[in-house]
């Protein structure tokens, strides 16, 4: 796919240009994904059957009318049984205990990855994103390499993000609105304009001054397709007859990087148009393409 035109972009212009990049370079930011997905799915795998969760496949049984003379089955923690039949429970003393080294194996495990790799992987998606919308053929191994000296101040600008939003929704909701979406672009900041995490925060307000509107309407519409794709997930695994426990949790785990591209692409892309709108973008790399030098 040649590289798209540098161009301000509506709502619909960024969708479009979020599927042509993820259909053409499919593979790329799959196996960027999978790199930190696969083992961060299996420690969490390992942690949620280790604490004597079972099966949570009620939805099929139901369809298919089983429930009414299904005997209770396990799915909840040490004492606790559920009965198939909704709104129903009773307490059991034979149900499973949960396994104390799978446990701490797991959660260890899974803690280590959502903290380091996750963001490192996100990170590298940031980074082959941009060189994939800007032209350049960058794959798995340097967007990792290339993400790497700033994956902590990434760690550091997602927490105080967190934190702040957090902070916002205690006053009435609205202002914590207001705070993630003028801190939006401190990703793609940190990790294209190599920024420290309140440099980042700054500069991201900056940018998102008057196009807030804009930005709520895009996190909304990819709210609701990755609503969508969860449901998908969860009937998926519910109807799947599964051989084994681990892989009921395992695949369901490890899908979601189908879908990690298509939440970052979209804050990318609105980081390039906004960019273009304020700074003049792209004839700043059209005059860098021609070896000229332009003024602000």
């Amino acid at each position: 796919m040649a590289a798209p035109e540098l161009r301000p972009m509506g709502i619909g212009d960024i969708l479009d240009t979020t599927f042509r990049l993820y259909k053409s370079h499919f593979s790329t930011y799959t196996s960027i994904a999978l790199l930190a997905y696969v083992p961060f799915s299996l420690m969490l795998s390992i942690y949620q059957i280790s604490t004597g969760f079972g099966s949570q496949n009620h939805i099929r049984q139901l369809m298919e009318g089983q429930a009414v003379n299904q005997p209770p089955r396990v799915i909840g923690v040490s004492e606790f049984r559920w009965w198939v039949q909704p709104g129903r429970f009773e307490v059991a003393q034979d149900a499973p205990s949960p396994n104390i080294p799978g446990l701490l194996i797991g959660g260890l495990g899974t803690f280590i990855f959502a903290v380091v790799f996750l963001p490192w992987c996100q990170a590298a998606l940031v980074h082959n994103i941009s060189a994939t919308y800007l032209g350049e053929d960058l794959g798995a191994v340097p967007s990792y390499r290339r993400a790497g000296p700033r994956v902590f101040r990434f760690v550091i600008s997602a927490i105080l993000v967190g934190l702040v939003s957090m902070l916002g929704c205690c006053m009435l909701v609205v202002p914590g609105i207001i705070f993630w979406l003028w801190f939006a672009l401190v990703g793609p900041v940190i990790m294209l304009e190599d920024l420290g995490p309140i440099a980042a925060m700054s500069r991201s307000r900056q940018l998102m001054s008057g196009n807030l509107g804009k930005a709520f309407l895009l996190g909304f519409v990819v709210g609701l397709l990755s609503f969508f794709f969860q449901v998908f997930i969860m009937a998926f695994q519910a109807f799947i007859p599964w051989p084994h426990l681990f892989l009921e949790f395992f695949v369901p785990n490890v899908l979601g990087v189908l879908l990690l591209p298509i939440q970052l692409a979209p804050t990318i892309l609105l980081y390039y148009d906004i960019r273009i709108r304020k700074e003049a973008f792209d004839l700043m790399m059209l005059a860098n393409a021609v070896g000229r030098p332009i003024g602000p």
